[in-house]
Order: structure tokens, then sequence, then C-alpha cells
């Protein structure tokens, strides 16, 4: 009896109780699917090859832009919308492409590089209607990071399921013929890593062909193939993905929050901070307070001190505001009262910061020149005064859109930066300043350190009063002619210098002219050579 309870006890359940593992149903790709994806394969592997092995310049900017709108005609079709915000983040991802042509400042290029994926990925949550929340608020920032990696990563396998399978009329699936040819290839390869090793063995002329092949361009050809297929598949899939699913809208829930007490106590403790700082401005203006000041305090020390470390305090403070309004109780959408009075205080103690901090730079730059950090710290200050601006507007008046706000002048500022091109601001301010008088002295080593958009510059202190820096800027010049030109000394004596060409793939506009400046010029800087 207890082995037949036993029996009746592990007995399986019947077929309709027990839960059923299916494997995921995906969705097979059409013709148009295949076309699309076939042309966005080979812009991706162009793309990739001229990022990681020429540069951000014209060749990427272009290819950046295909990918971009073949995208979007792919996508066209099944659209929900586009907004004016979409269609402004679609024209500052036009300008931010093209301006790589017009830069060769590797920093403001990486920055462009991730306005152009920050770009991208707005347009297509307008274009698709994949927002889950409102673009103007912080989730927004969520709803595209969620976007980006989920239905990329997340949509891989749904990607490469369209792409190597397609339906029959009967409603039945089948696999294309492409999958079986890139399985073959793929099957080739092991096959191929045996038996060329043997035939460059048995011929020393196929040997020296293998050998100039992959000097040449085999390992830029494989990994180019290898990463830009990858990056393929990515973007294919984060668009068949979002052409093929649909997000729910989340409404904001207001939720028990932090006791207002508490944050209204912490956004006190720090505004009381603030306001024993703002005191102590008071030295500058009034003798009555001026003994806090070291003694011979002078305006080269009030410029020397504190511009980053105001940056700082005011990222700090964006950030503290934050994390006070989301943390905090709400009603009707609205913090306490007094919670968006003390945030608003921050708001307007940073933008004080902010134009105190310019103003200092202003000082700096009077003083002792310009340099890279300088100006990009001071665009970032910039972008954080409208950033509060929005902020501590939208604390009083919910339609205002702190996030788009934010975007746009992110977007705006590092396009202009690119157009301007910091190093030839750098390069053409300290050299203007340093022939006008403006400065006593120039820095050659931050000369050096810019990018070639400082030659013409340099080119003009090759004829300097002053024969440290005349040496200085010649021997700037005469590097960077070995570095663009193949320069050699013939028998004699002299210098010859020879063009070894230039990959249109990394064009811009900077070196191109950088260049030329440096041809054409060479004797002005080039060291005296006696014959040998």
């Amino acid at each position: 009896m207890e082995q037949e309870n036993r029996n009746n006890y592990y007995a399986p359940a019947d077929s309709q109780s027990m839960a059923v593992i299916r494997r995921p149903e995906y969705l097979v790709g059409d013709r148009r699917d295949l076309i699309f994806g076939v042309i966005l394969a080979v812009l991706a592997v162009l793309f990739v090859n001229c990022w990681l092995w020429h540069g951000l310049a014209a060749g990427a900017g272009l290819l950046a832009a295909a990918l971009f709108f073949t995208g979007i005609c792919y996508l066209w079709k099944s659209r929900k919308g586009l907004s004016a915000y979409g269609c402004v983040c679609a024209a500052l991802f036009v300008a931010a492409a093209v301006s790589l042509a017009f830069s060769d400042d590797g920093q403001s290029k990486d920055m462009t590089l991730l306005l152009m994926a920050v770009l991208c990925v707005t347009v297509l949550m307008e274009l698709m209607d994949l927002r889950r929340y409102s673009a103007g608020t912080y989730r927004s920032v969520a709803d595209g990071v969620e976007v980006a990696f989920a239905m990329s990563f997340g949509g891989l396998p749904r990607g490469v399921y369209a792409l190597f399978h397609t339906g029959e009329e009967d409603g039945t699936k089948r696999k294309r013929r492409i999958g079986s040819v890139l399985l073959g290839v793929l099957c080739a390869v092991p096959a191929l890593l045996v038996v060329l090793p043997l035939l460059a063995s048995s011929d020393a002329a196929f040997s020296g062909l293998l050998d100039k092949l992959a000097a040449d361009w085999l390992g830029e050809a494989a990994g180019s193939l290898l990463l830009g297929l990858f990056f393929f598949l990515l973007v294919f899939s984060l668009l068949f993905t979002a052409r093929t699913e649909s997000r729910e809208k989340k409404q904001q829930t207001e939720g028990n929050g932090v006791s207002t007490a508490a944050v209204c106590a912490f956004l006190s403790a720090i505004s009381f901070v603030y306001v024993l700082y703002l005191l102590s401005q008071l030295a500058y203006f009034f003798s009555a307070f001026s003994g806090i000041l070291p003694q011979d305090y002078t305006v080269s020390a009030y410029a020397r001190r504190g511009f980053f470390e105001m940056s700082a305090v005011c990222a700090i403070n964006l950030l503290l505001v934050g994390i006070a309004l989301i943390a905090s109780k709400k009603k009707d959408g609205k913090a306490a009262l007094c919670v968006r009075l003390l945030s608003l205080f921050l708001c307007l103690f940073s933008l004080l910061l902010v134009a105190t901090a310019l103003s200092k730079m202003g000082l700096y730059v009077h003083r002792y020149g310009m340099t890279r950090l300088r100006i990009l710290t001071s665009v970032f200050m910039v972008f954080l005064a409208v950033v509060f601006v929005a902020v501590g507007l939208r604390l009083f008046v919910r339609r205002v859109p702190y996030m788009k706000v934010a975007v746009l002048t992110a977007g705006v500022l590092t396009v202009a930066m690119s157009f301007a091109n910091v190093d030839r601001v750098v390069a053409a301010y300290n050299v203007d300043a340093y022939q006008t008088g403006k400065l006593d002295t120039i820095d050659m080593d931050t000369l050096s350190e810019l990018s070639d958009a400082a030659v013409p510059y340099l080119l003009e202190l090759t004829g300097d009063g002053n024969a440290q820096v005349q040496q200085q800027a010649r021997r700037i010049l005469f590097a960077r002619l070995e570095e663009e030109f193949e320069v050699t000394q013939t028998v004699d004596g002299q210098l010859e210098i020879r063009d070894t060409g230039y990959d249109l793939r990394k064009f811009d506009t900077v070196t191109y002219r950088a260049r030329q400046l440096l041809l054409e010029n060479w004797q002005k800087f080039a060291p005296q050579t006696n014959p040998a």
C-alpha cells in the first residue's frame, strides 16, 4: 500500500496541466528586409573601416549619414510619426556628420560621435513612438538606454532569425540560401589556414604575394569585416525590433517618496553653506569685508583659482536638485513648495557660479592664453547654465521639457565646437594675442600639442623677432613635415620631400590645408644641411 501511494504521489500530471516550454516564435524577414540588410551590411563594414583605421573624418561622416538615412528609409513605411523635436535631432545628426570633414581635433570628434549615437537613438524613438515616458523628463534617459541596448543586443536573436529565414505562401518557414553560403565560407576558413601556409612554402612568388597582402591590407580587411558585420547585426536587430515591436506607455506614479521634511533639511544644509560663500564674496566689493582675503591678493591669483572647482560644484548641484525632486513626495506631480523653492535657490546659485567662473576664465585667458581644456570646460559651463534655467522653469511650469533642452543644447554646442575646431581657436587666439602684445610670452608647448589646425599660425611665428620662439616654431613644423611626408637627404646634402599620398577616407579640410602649407613653405623651417 505504501509503495502504491508513493507511485501515485510521483505520478506525472496530465498534458493539459503541465507547463509546456516552447521555442520563442520569431518573425521571418521578407525580401525588403534582406535588401536593406545587404545595404546596411556594406555600409557598416565601410564605416567601421573608416572609423577604426582612418579616423573620424570625411569618410566616416559620409558613411554614418548613409547608414542613418538608410535606416530611416527602412523604417519609413512603418513609421508612427516624427515630431518637430525628432526633425531637429535628425538635422543635428547630419550637421554633426558633416562637421567631421571640417575638424581634425580628436577630442571634439569623439564627443561628436557620442552625440551622433544619442541623436540616432532619439530620432528612432520619435519615428517609431518607442517612448514609455515623456521625452522632456529625466525618465527619457532610461528610455533611450533601454531602447539602444535591449533592442540591439537583446534583439540579436530576432534580427539574425529574420535575415536567415523567410516565409512561404502556405505559412511555413524555411532557411535562406544566404545562411548556407555564409556557413560554407566559415567552414572554409580552417581549411584555408592549413592550405595557405603549404602553398606559400611551395612557391616563392605566391609567398611574396601573401606577404604583401598581409602587410598592406589583409589585417585591416579582416578586422573591418569581422567588426563591421557585428556592428551591422546590432544595427539591423535594433531597426528590425523597432519596426516589429511596440512599447506600452507608462504613467508616472506619485509614490510615497522621501519625507518632505528630510528633503528640505538636506537642501537647507547645502543652501546654508552656499549663503556663507555668497557673503564671502562681499570682500571683493566692500572694504569692510576685505580682511578675509590674503594680503597682496592680485587679479592673477583671483583668475587662477577656483574655475574648475566651480564647474564641479555646478555639476554636483544639478545632480542634487535632480535627486531631491525625484525622491521627494509629490502631489499632482509636483514636489512640495519648500522643496521647489530650495531647489530654485540651488539653480540660481549655480547660475551665479557659472557667471563667476566664466568671468574668471576670461581674466585667466587674457593673462595666460587659451588651452583646449579651458575652452571645453567653458563650453560645459554654458551647457550647465542653459540646463539650470530649464530646470528652474520646470519647478513651476510643468510643460517645460528640460531634457529636450539639454539634448538640443548639447547637440548645438558640440556641432559648433566641431565646425569651429577648438585647436584652431586656441592657436589663433594665442598667436594673435602674442603678436599684438596682449600676452608677454607664448606657450610653445601648448601649440606643439595641438593638431594640424595650428600649422598656419606656427608658420607666422617662423619670422618672429624672438629667436627662441622662431626656433621652436620651426622645430615643431619640421616634425609635422616628417609626419605627413617622406623626408630624405640627398647625396649633396639637400632635403627631398616626397608625397606618399593621402587617403581620401581620412580627408578633412584642416589636414588638407596644413599639408599644402607644409609642402609650399618647408624651406622656411627646414634645418640647414651640409653636403656629406
